[in-house]
């Protein structure tokens, strides 16, 4: 606890040098940056998160059931719960599917221990970037499911950016700004803290793989308008030459 106090002094304490120190501010989302524009005068413009290009150049059809994936942390925030217990939900139907957890921290482990029987749950733990790009571009769907949090509405999911990339089809959360930039006709979009709504999507997906495939492909093309390094370069070019 008293870590915790330290840290959370030391993290306000820093938040305020940066706003008084900094010429301009770039905030990843809308509710952080309206918390800037009522602390100071200087510009401060929205910069959600950026992501490499990781199309899948073919996409295959007749594979036997079907690979979910999430690839992050395992905090509460993230929602790996609820993707598991929505999986499960939608596995009792599916025997082929299988969910794969990349990714490493002590929550994890505890995952690992409660799920240790789900023979089609695969932790991956730690993975180098260069399988990691290739597990998220494999995929059938990328699961983005952060929780009704103080955290999860004030920041910004950055590996949203990273599933949109993929053209694949992404499970997403109402969480933060993502109905800003995202719609149903982009990715699958479900309530927050919701199993029943990530087994439905996942049901949607499997049964109709087409129309699945037709959304992550526009879901790639938010992507390339909002997240990617062109777009998001070129907004930081413009506040640099205007400071």
């Amino acid at each position: 606890k008293t870590i915790s106090r330290i840290k959370i002094a030391t993290t306000r304490k820093l938040d305020i040098l940066t706003y008084k120190w900094a010429q301009a501010i770039t905030a990843v989302s809308s509710h952080l940056r309206n918390k800037y524009l009522n602390l100071t005068d200087k510009p401060v413009i929205l910069v959600p998160v950026t992501a490499a290009p990781n199309l899948k150049p073919e996409r295959k059809s007749g594979r036997k059931g079907i690979k979910v994936v999430y690839a992050g942390t395992f905090d509460l925030k993230d929602g790996v719960k609820s993707i598991i217990e929505g999986f499960l939900l939608f596995g009792n139907k599916h025997e082929n599917a299988e969910l794969i957890l990349a990714g490493k921290s002590e929550q994890q482990l505890d995952y690992k221990k409660e799920y240790q029987n789900c023979q089609n749950i695969i932790f991956k733990g730690y993975v180098p970037d260069s399988q990691f790009y290739e597990i998220l571009r494999e995929a059938d769907v990328l699961c983005m499911c952060r929780t009704n949090s103080d955290f999860s509405n004030a920041g910004f999911p950055f590996k949203l950016g990273e599933y949109l990339a993929t053209g694949n089809p992404v499970i997403s959360t109402r969480a933060s700004d993502v109905c800003t930039y995202l719609s149903q006709e982009d990715a699958f979009i479900v309530d927050l803290d919701s199993p029943s709504g990530i087994a439905a999507a996942l049901e949607s997906i499997t049964e109709n793989p087409d129309e699945a495939g037709r959304i992550g492909l526009n879901g790639f093309k938010k992507y390339e308008t909002f997240f990617s390094p062109e777009t998001n370069g070129k907004l930081l070019h413009d506040l640099l030459k205007s400071i």
